[in-house]
C-alpha cells in the first residue's frame, strides 16, 4: 500500500490553517496541525473524516477559550 501525505487548508472562523494529512493504514488517516499555537492531532477512517475531526476539535478549543 502506498501511504499518502498531503497538506490541506482548513478554515476555522474564516482563518486559514494548514494541516498535514497522512495515511497511517488502509482505513486510518491522521490530521495534524496547530491551532492558536497548540497542536491538534486526530484520526479518522478517511482523509476527509480526519480533516473534519480536526476542524471540529479546533472549533471546540475556540469555544472553550
Amino acid at each position: 500500500m502506498t501511504r499518502q501525505l498531503y497538506k490541506r487548508t482548513v478554515y476555522v472562523g474564516a482563518i486559514p490553517h494548514v494541516i498535514t494529512v497522512t495515511q497511517k493504514a488502509r482505513t486510518v488517516w491522521e490530521a495534524v496541525g496547530d491551532y492558536r499555537g497548540e497542536p491538534i492531532r486526530v484520526k479518522g477512517s478517511s482523509a476527509d473524516v480526519a480533516i473534519n475531526y480536526w476542524a471540529d476539535a479546533a472549533r471546540i478549543k475556540d469555544r472553550d477559550n
